[in-house]
């Protein structure tokens, strides 16, 4: 979108004609930012989709625009956080996770080395990476990225790219440019994963991505097609005594149901909008809704091609990576750790036992970026 600068209105007048449609403020918040760029800009009748730059600013402008917007709402803003978010909405959905709390939470912030940032597991909290951390010290410096929802009642209503984009812009406070060293456990890599693809498309460096046990996020046909798979080959099924095949079939068709249904309440608590606000939630409430959102943001996710690096950490022959294969542009290091791998073994990665294990392979890893 281009606008001639020249045809401008003369300050103080209505909006311009633009070719995004206009959406009025709907919050608060959206009304104050609102009011702050009609301030700056000397504009009435700003939209909340209206682009910063189609309406006349500049870089001498986007200062004073923060400037009045930190003073507006308590709540920092720099000139590149207005470049970069230009509308309304943009810098709504950024700046509301900042005025909920600080996400980056220092775990071991000693060392002379970048800092490692750990994404938060799917209950949104960062806790369980602290066995790491007191392993990785006192060389390597690590944090934690919470979750935006960990201590908030209302029900999250952010796509993933989005909770992703407000953890770019508080990592960069911490560390503002790169390279930069992120890892996740579960859920927590593939939030790390969309946070790196992020960075790289603001031109910065990812010198390390590691996921820790994390599934490829797959869509529901994808699982549908291989929950039918598992134990359902016809070869096998076909060699059963038909007593045995009943049995098989009665019990993998109940397993069939049971994620069926944990697949669709999920998107039918979290895509209905009659569903979405649920008043009177108590934190424990909020901590399971959290959990099940970030499972089902992670449900609607679709890693794009990544081109990078990614170090995959797993114990043997248990965590399936070829999804990941499928999206890495360059290396992609499978680091295989000690442990049982057998049907009824869950383990946990970054606690006890194998939390030794892993923290030895991650400084192995990050020694080298740090000799290179």
């Amino acid at each position: 979108r281009k606008v001639a600068r020249g045809a401008l209105p003369r300050p103080g007048s209505e909006r311009p004609p633009l070719d995004t449609p206009y959406r009025a403020p709907a919050t608060q918040t959206q009304q104050i930012i609102a009011s702050c760029f009609s301030d700056t800009l000397r504009t009435d009748g700003i939209g909340i989709d209206d682009d910063f730059l189609d309406l006349g600013g500049d870089s001498l402008l986007a200062m004073q625009l923060s400037m009045l917007i930190e003073q507006k709402l308590d709540t920092p803003c720099s000139p590149d956080l207005v470049y970069r978010h230009r509308t309304v909405a943009a810098l709504d959905k950024r700046l509301i996770a900042k005025q909920a709390h600080d996400c980056v939470v220092p775990l071991q912030p000693d060392g002379e080395r970048p800092p490692l940032f750990c994404l938060h597991d799917e209950y949104g909290e960062v806790l369980i990476y602290r066995h790491l951390a007191e392993r990785l010290a006192p060389k390597q410096p690590v944090y934690g990225v919470r979750s935006v929802f960990s201590t908030t009642i209302e029900t999250p209503k952010m796509r993933l790219e989005e909770i992703a984009a407000s953890y770019v812009d508080q990592i960069r406070q911490v560390q503002p440019d790169g390279p930069y060293r992120l890892c996740g456990n579960c859920f927590g890599g593939v939030v790390a994963f969309e946070v790196a693809q992020q960075l790289r498309s603001e031109g910065q460096d990812i010198g390390f991505l590691g996921l820790i046990d994390t599934a490829f996020p797959e869509s529901i046909r994808a699982g549908l097609q291989k929950q039918i798979r598992i134990g359902m080959d016809i070869g096998q099924l076909l060699r059963l005594p038909v007593t045995d095949l009943a049995s098989r079939i009665r019990k993998r068709s109940g397993h069939l149901l049971r994620w069926l249904r944990r697949r669709f309440q999920l998107n039918w608590r979290y895509s209905v909008p009659a569903r979405r606000n649920q008043d009177g939630r108590s934190a424990q409430d909020n901590v399971q809704s959290a959990s099940e959102y970030h499972k089902f943001i992670s449900q609607q996710y679709r890693p794009g091609p990544y081109d990078g690096s990614l170090t995959f950490f797993r114990v043997t022959r248990r965590a399936n990576h070829s999804g990941w294969r499928d999206v890495v542009g360059r290396e992609l290091t499978i680091v295989e750790l000690p442990g049982q791998a057998d049907a009824t073994d869950d383990p946990h990665l970054v606690e006890e036992p194998h939390v030794q294990s892993l923290a030895e392979a991650l400084e192995k890893s990050l020694h080298r970026l740090a000799d290179v």
